[in-house]
């Protein structure tokens, strides 16, 4: 009887501390993601800054870099979080590495937008030097000519701006899936780690039409 009792506490004493020693584990891995959290957290609210004009002095040129620079960081970061996680985090793990992916598909949106954005402004301002052209052709051979010209710019200019509405489609559902994505996370992570819902609540009011405009917050 006395080895049965002392048989069923050390088995008790054993998986007391294998939970204790996965709670440690957990908590470990918790504090090593935060910063690496909090590092893409930044990036990403410097990208939606640029999209909400918190960034007016910065190019197109100095924007790419930048979210390029970010996107490369991300890669890195993930690989770090993986590297760390193993059956004790897992569930931990998949809810930073969601949040981390979701974060850098929001930048890759961001870097589309902004390139769609600027081949829609080079293809408008193309259009209107065409029609500055053709107002101005002497004869027929010059009207021929400019009239040809305008009308490549006319279409040119309609694909540009279908194809930054499009982007424009892809970085709201980008936007409202990370926010998803931090609500998820917010319930183990430090809030300070994540980019704001705020932030991205002023995103989709400026990006989406009025009739798609909703509060990230809620996913749908």
């Amino acid at each position: 009887m006395k080895k049965l009792i002392l048989f069923i506490a050390v088995v008790l004493a054993g998986c007391s501390f294998y939970f204790a020693y996965g709670k440690y584990q957990q908590y470990q891995f918790i504090s090593a993601a935060t910063p690496v959290v909090k590092n893409i957290s930044i990036r990403s609210t410097k990208a939606a800054r640029y999209e909400l004009g918190g960034e007016s002095n910065v190019t197109y040129k100095e924007i790419f870099e930048r979210l390029e620079e970010h996107l490369k960081e991300v890669d890195n970061k993930i690989i770090d979080i993986q590297s760390i996680s193993n059956d004790a985090n897992k569930e931990q793990s998949s809810v930073v590495i969601n949040y981390l992916q979701a974060s850098q598909e929001f930048m890759r949106t961001v870097l589309q937008q902004n390139r769609k954005q600027l081949a829609s402004s080079s293809a408008i301002q193309s259009l209107t030097s065409s029609m500055s052209d053709l107002r101005a052709s002497v004869g027929t051979y010059g009207y021929e000519y400019a009239s040809k010209a305008a009308g490549r710019s006319i279409e040119e200019a309609k694909n540009a701006v279908s194809e930054q509405s499009e982007a424009v489609k892809d970085l709201i559902a980008a936007t409202k899936n990370l926010a998803k994505a931090a609500k998820d996370a917010e319930k183990l992570l430090p809030s300070n780690a994540l980019i704001s819902q705020e932030t991205l609540s002023a995103l989709i009011k400026k990006l989406a039409p009025e009739k798609e405009k909703e509060d990230p917050k809620k996913p749908s």
